[in-house]
Parts: structure tokens; C-alpha cells; sequence
């Protein structure tokens, strides 16, 4: 009671109308897929995307095909070179300022005069680095013997005398004078009459005194 009485016709118009609904659906369930590969239904955000991605594809092609171009370049290979010697650097020299240079030789230092029983004088022009002469011992010298002082005449003279020390075999002024004298030293003796020849004339007057210049060997 209130249903219609389907007839062949009306189940055919059904069956129609239930394929359409069906075909709608499947249509519907696709445009989702559709609109993903229709770049005109993406969003914004998606377009930048996929702009990006062909930007970045595109570099990596362009670089990929200029490796492939460009040949590499050989490195040189390094050729031996001679290396310097090193030379020492020359020390500045000092500058000499014009007052320190004199024409004018320096003036010798001043003997020093040492003075003996007796009165004998003596000072050494230059003193020797052997050893001290033993007292009483034998030495041997070279002298010249002058009247008065160094410019005096000359009396006497001897390139090897030998004689011992402190035995009295030579006069006083020279057993003095010569004590503790080192080898190779050469003393100046000033000797006064009483200490020499006393009243003796050496070809200067009498009672003057004698010269001696005498270098120990």
C-alpha cells in the first residue's frame, strides 16, 4: 500500500539516475587530484615552492654542464731554486767624533823614581814576566854605563855580564839596586859616589854620580 508498482521503465530511469549519482561521486573524489596537477588551482605558497624547485634544478644543470666543459688546469710543478746563503750583517761601526782624534801622541806615563839605602835611585822602563832573581844567585845582564845622567859619556858597557847577586862581586849600587829584580825587566840604577867608584873620575869630574841602564836576561 503506497508503493508504486515499478515497471520496466522505471527501473531503467532508476538504473540511470543511480550511474549518474555514482559518476558524480567518482568525479568528485578525483578533482582533489586534478587541482594538485592544475597549477592554476594551487595555492600561492605552492607556486613559490615549485618556482624554487625549477630555479634550483635549472642552477644545478647549468653547473653540472660547465664541469663538464672546463678542462682543469695543470699545476705547475715547483722548480728548485737556489736559496742565498745568509751573510752575516756587519756590526755599525762607532762614529768617532773629531775631538776625539788628536794629531798629538799621547805623552808616556811618568816613571816613578824609588829611592834606596844609600841613596841609590832606580825606575824600571819596563818590567819582565820571569821569575824574581834569587839573592846570591848568579844573573846575567846587558848595561851601558854613562857619567851624570843619561846623556852623560859613556864609561862602560857589556852585552853579557854575569855575576852573583849580593855576593860583593860588583859594586854596592848594584847589590841595592838589583834586589828582587825580575828576568827580563830593564832598570835605570842612579848610583852616588859612595854607593860606585867613590872619588874615581869617569871622564865627568870626580864625585859624580853614575848612570846605569841594565836589562836582566
Amino acid at each position: 500500500m503506497g508503493r508504486r508498482n515499478r515497471t520496466s521503465n522505471d527501473s531503467d530511469e532508476d538504473d540511470i539516475e543511480a550511474g549518474y549519482l555514482m559518476r558524480r561521486v567518482k568525479i568528485r573524489k578525483i578533482e582533489p587530484q586534478q587541482a594538485a596537477d592544475n597549477p592554476k588551482k594551487l595555492s600561492d605558497e605552492e607556486r613559490a615552492k615549485r618556482r624554487k624547485e625549477k630555479k634550483l634544478r635549472q642552477k644545478l644543470k647549468k653547473k653540472a654542464a660547465k664541469a663538464t666543459t672546463e678542462t682543469p688546469t695543470p699545476t705547475p710543478t715547483p722548480t728548485a731554486t737556489a736559496t742565498p746563503t745568509a751573510t752575516k750583517p756587519t756590526p755599525p761601526q762607532e762614529k768617532i767624533s773629531p775631538s776625539k782624534i788628536s794629531s798629538k801622541p799621547k805623552p808616556p806615563k811618568p816613571l816613578t823614581l824609588h829611592t834606596l839605602p844609600m841613596g841609590v835611585k832606580y825606575y824600571d822602563l819596563s818590567r819582565g814576566t820571569g821569575p824574581v832573581v834569587p839573592h846570591r844567585s848568579r844573573i846575567t845582564v846587558s848595561y851601558i854605563g854613562r857619567a851624570v845622567d843619561e846623556k852623560g859619556p859613556v864609561f862602560d858597557r857589556s852585552a853579557n855580564f854575569s855575576f852573583k847577586l849580593g855576593k860583593g862581586e860588583v859594586i854596592k849600587g848594584w847589590d841595592i839596586g838589583l834586589q828582587n829584580i825580575t828576568r827580563g825587566t830593564t832598570r835605570v840604577l842612579i848610583i852616588p859616589p859612595k854607593a860606585g867608584y867613590g872619588s874615581k873620575d869617569l871622564g865627568s869630574g870626580r864625585h859624580k854620580d853614575m848612570w846605569f841602564q841594565i836589562n836582566v836576561k
